[in-house]
């Protein structure tokens, strides 16, 4: 007796923007291994993703800590002389980071070769 040809499940696919958020996390915290990088508690994608403690030449922590957002991205492409980055970012997202204590953004190019990390002060988002 011949056995029914099983069909193939379809099973859930790992969404592109999730593999490049993790390999901007692991970017980041190789850029980032001689100091502390730590995952916030709360879910991320709320403007406020690490606590970055500061560690000095002596080893003293504590003075220049500082909280990220961090968004990895797929080819960023500079604009005009190269000094400026684009990258999407939703107004909301804008306006979180605008709240509360100073955040940095973290903007990781996961395709370029070293995997740069941008940095820009959440005050320096929005032109005036």
């Amino acid at each position: 007796m011949a056995r029914p040809t099983a069909r193939p499940r379809r099973l859930p696919r790992r969404p592109r923007s999730h593999v490049i958020d993790s390999q901007a996390q692991t970017a980041l915290s190789g850029a980032l291994a001689e100091w502390v990088v730590q995952k916030l508690d709360r879910a991320s994608d709320y403007g406020r993703d690490y606590l970055v403690i500061v560690t000095s030449a002596t080893g003293e922590v504590g003075a220049d800590d500082f909280v990220a957002q961090l968004k990895g991205a797929a080819g960023i492409r500079p604009v005009a002389s190269g000094a400026y980055i684009s990258c999407p970012l939703k107004v909301t997202t804008v306006n979180l980071l605008l709240e509360g204590p100073p955040a940095m953004l973290a903007v990781c190019d996961v395709n370029a070769s070293g995997q740069p990390i941008y940095w820009c002060g959440s005050r320096m988002l929005c032109r005036r």
